[in-house]
């Protein structure tokens, strides 16, 4: 039975009992980890506090206090030791940029449930709710964690968040191996580390921006150098891109391409501060690459309305497969990516199912790709 009461704890404040602590960890075959971090007006986000457990002892690491991170780091690439976290796609980001190396190797316990059968993406407190009926505090969520000192509530909160992950794990594992799916986690834990650890380039930032395949060729070039200044800016200057200039302004600056400050000015939701430190520079910029002559090719992303009831076939049978062996049919291939193997294969008449891990290969590939072929090519 899992003693609820809240558990006695350590705060690491300093290099020399990091140090001492990690030793510790280091001997033992996992460790539960979270981070709290702050990400309100920065790029980068602002670590606040790692929380862990490790056996029967947890801590509050304060990462504003510790000059020396070498143990810390130390032990998230000790391949001896399994980091448990919960939907930690976010933890891998603050990690990465205050530490510069992610925890490996992984299980993320959000994964887990998610392959036996407890739901797509379920949150931590349900999942704490669902196996001990215990309500976990949320008040403290979007508190500042760079304060200090961190108030009563908060370090609950926070200790909390791993104080349950840890027992979490243990059932989790156990049951992963009675099913014979423990290489599945291990298979979609490492290819979220391999999601986080490179960035999109700078020139691609455009393909994420909404509404780009609404732009003609030309209109397409020059959006995709505003976002590629806006990426670099944003970074130098480590503000939100979207404090800079938003996306909906890079489209808009692509369509009308202002070449005045007052026509600039015009923009709907154009800040007056970007107007007064960047007004003149984003004018020169757009002059820059609209004469440039350069086109791209327009963007193909969506499906023609012929193909939706393909598109549905091709969910159900995800879903049919999915439900088969009681897990999300999300888990195993979304209806984004679902779109994007249709589009491709109804435009070249290729069957191209890029980036699924072994086990889903072995349970959807040969199916997924007779179906394909059935459907009618458009340029046949």
């Amino acid at each position: 039975m899992l003693d609820t009461s809240i558990p006695e704890y350590q705060w690491v404040t300093s290099d020399e009992s990091l140090q001492a602590v990690m030793i510790q960890c280091r001997e033992l075959e996992w460790v539960a980890l979270d981070t709290e971090f702050v990400r309100y007006n920065t790029y980068y986000p602002n670590i606040g506090l790692i929380q862990l457990a490790a056996g029967n002892r947890f801590y509050l690491i304060d990462p504003l206090t510790i000059q020396n991170k070498q143990p810390l780091i130390d032990l998230l690439d000790d391949p001896k030791v399994v980091k448990v976290m919960h939907a930690c796609s976010e933890d891998l980001e603050v990690f990465r940029c205050y530490l510069g190396t992610l925890p490996q190797p992984l299980f993320d316990t959000q994964i887990a449930a998610a392959l036996l059968g407890h739901g797509f993406s379920i949150g931590y407190k349900t999942l704490v709710e669902k196996q001990y009926g215990i309500s976990l505090p949320k008040e403290q969520q979007r508190s500042n964690w760079c304060n200090r000192p961190l108030t009563e509530a908060q370090q609950k909160y926070a200790i909390l968040d791993v104080v349950y992950l840890a027992d979490i794990y243990e059932h989790q594992l156990a049951e992963l191996h009675q099913v014979d799916r423990f290489h599945w986690l291990t298979e979609e834990c490492q290819c979220l580390i391999d999601k986080q650890s490179r960035d999109m380039p700078a020139d691609e930032q455009y393909l994420r921006i909404k509404g780009v395949n609404n732009l003609n060729g030309q209109q397409l070039y020059v959006v995709k150098k505003l976002a590629e200044w806006r990426e670099n800016e944003s970074q130098k200057r480590n503000t939100p891109r979207g404090f800079l200039l938003k996306d909906a302004i890079l489209l808009e600056l692509a369509r009308k391409q202002p070449d005045t400050l007052r026509h600039l000015s015009t923009i709907a939701e154009i800040h007056p501060k970007t107007l007064r430190l960047d007004g003149a520079n984003i004018l020169e910029l757009i002059k820059q690459f609209a004469g440039s002559g350069e086109e791209l090719p327009v963007i193909q992303d969506a499906l023609p309305i012929s193909a939706k009831s393909q598109l549905k076939q091709m969910q159900k049978l995800v879903a049919q497969r999915a439900d088969s062996i009681g897990i999300p049919p999300e888990l195993m291939l979304n209806k984004k990516s679902l779109a994007t193997i249709l589009l491709e294969y109804l435009t070249s008449g290729k069957v191209i199912i890029n980036n699924l891990q072994c086990w889903k290969k072995e349970l959807i590939e040969k199916e997924l790709s007779v179906l394909l072929g059935s459907f009618k090519v458009s340029n046949s």
